[in-house]
């Protein structure tokens, strides 16, 4: 979808190329709200079909592709740490935020536990009776849930998304193949972002690992979880600070400099994390390696800032953008698979 996408937004610009991006978020959030909520009405598999609205905005590709270039198009490069360090916490003041505003739906929450303990005092208090031991032979008989009726030969739908995303696919495929071939620069960085992204979602399995390692229940990891977050959060906050009175300075004040050296040490951070979380012998030591991984979360931004700063024209940036997008949703879809299945693999040999 970002090929298409990028050709559009030259012609009529990008703002409403994000309007209709941030349109379609909002309608696929709403349909599967509305499906989730009434599934006594709709068939909850019907959730399935929440991506079909990526057709008509492009997805997550396109927003951040859009976003990273609209942001290195009209902020100066001297700014960044300063946008970065005030994104970072617009983003944490709206996160308790929404969290405190959820607090009071919760209670709007129906308790479903309290009418099965009421249907069953019901059932007991009350005799059995022919009719409710026929309700009870046809309920343990029915049938599963059919899947959703799809004609594939008489379907017009089925054969318009069909053709819809045949020809975005070969939009998107003749647009890397430009990106591709426009520069070196191009090529190193959409090959640079396509291994990070393969190595970087590894934490598909980082639910399970400690789990099965060490023993300890879904309510343990989940609050690691949240600890790599806290981690992140104080990364976020204090690397913009770092970069612009400690290392700026000592490297020449050089903006790039900075960036390309944050870049490298959240590169060391990841890989040593990894291997300390992998030869993890204790709790602790997890723990750590899990502390020294998320120090690296930099990584990414670092290296977006480092290699924008290297490109002076705007078409090259959006294309470049476009193809980073493109290269990390196929590196998320090969290593997500890749690492599951591997693990699923040495949990069946072990």
């Amino acid at each position: 979808m970002a090929g298409p996408y990028g050709k559009l937004a030259r012609r009529i610009g990008k703002k409403p190329i994000m309007f209709m991006n941030l349109i379609s978020y909002t309608l696929a959030g709403a349909y599967f709200a509305v499906v989730c909520y009434y599934h006594e009405i709709f068939d909850v598999r019907c959730i399935y079909l929440t991506p079909l609205f990526d057709i008509f905005g492009g997805g997550y590709v396109v927003f951040s592709s859009f976003t990273y270039t609209y942001i290195s198009e009209s902020i100066d490069q001297e700014r960044f740490g300063f946008l970065y360090k005030l994104s970072a916490g617009e983003m944490c003041l709206l996160g308790f935020i929404c969290l405190g505003a959820t607090i009071p739906f919760c209670c709007l929450l129906p308790n479903t536990r309290r009418k099965h303990k009421q249907n069953s005092q019901d059932s007991n208090c009350s005799t059995k009776s022919p009719q409710s031991s026929e309700t009870s032979s046809l309920l343990s008989t029915a049938p599963p849930f059919a899947p959703l009726p799809m004609d594939i030969e008489d379907g017009p739908m089925f054969w318009t998304i069909m053709t819809t995303l045949r020809t975005k696919a070969r939009n998107s495929i003749s647009t890397c193949r430009e990106v591709l071939a426009s520069s070196s620069l191009s090529r190193t960085t959409m090959f640079t972002f396509f291994l990070l992204t393969c190595g970087a979602n590894i934490r598909v399995v980082f639910v399970q690992w400690p789990s099965v390692t060490y023993g300890w229940i879904l309510a343990e990891v989940h609050a690691i979880i949240s600890y790599e977050a806290v981690i992140s959060s104080i990364l976020f906050l204090t690397l913009p600070t770092i970069s612009h009175k400690i290392l700026k300075p000592r490297l020449g004040g050089s903006v790039s400099e900075v960036d390309l050296f944050v870049t490298k040490f959240s590169a060391v951070a990841h890989v040593v994390g990894i291997l300390c979380i992998g030869l993890a012998p204790t709790k602790a030591s997890y723990i750590v390696g899990v502390t020294v991984w998320r120090l690296g979360h930099g990584l990414m931004d670092a290296l977006r800032s480092y290699v924008t700063g290297l490109l002076d024209n705007k078409e090259d940036v959006e294309q470049l953008y476009l193809g980073i997008g493109m290269v990390e949703t196929l590196g998320a879809m090969i290593a997500t698979a890749s690492w599951s299945g591997l693990f699923a693999k040495v949990l069946g040999k072990g």
